[in-house]
């Protein structure tokens, strides 16, 4: 629940619409280092956007960083055993990244984000 009352936003949460209103891929929407992407790191770039959008507290944040990295390597254990550690290298990288660059782009507010907080179309 959050502060006020309403049901706390999940990503399963989301409709492909809203998903695209609040996420970018990998890296800061306009930013001057894009990341390279790399295809099924897509989704979990995209749900760690979502996370950092409906942000809160940095305990949240940290969640939100921790669930990136698992997620990743979860999605390496799914490439072919060649790729396997250049990837994780990549997933390592990702994480580091947002641990040590993240913190200006994490919504810190009084209460998470909801449905009603999302951009107008």
């Amino acid at each position: 629940m959050t502060d006020l009352g309403a049901p706390t936003l999940h990503w399963h949460d989301l409709t492909e619409a809203e998903v695209a209103q609040i996420t970018d891929g990998c890296g800061k929407k306009g930013g001057w280092i894009r990341p390279p992407e790399y295809l099924f790191f897509d989704t979990s770039c995209d749900q760690h956007d979502f996370y950092y959008w409906r942000g809160h507290r940095e305990e949240d944040r940290k969640i939100a960083d921790a669930a990136f990295y698992q997620v990743m390597k979860r999605d390496v254990g799914k490439a072919t055993w060649y790729r396997r550690l250049w990837l994780y290298v990549v997933a390592w990288l990702y994480y580091r990244a947002v641990r040590f660059c993240g913190k200006p782009f994490f919504h810190y507010g009084s209460r998470y984000r909801t449905r009603e907080d999302l951009p107008s179309a």
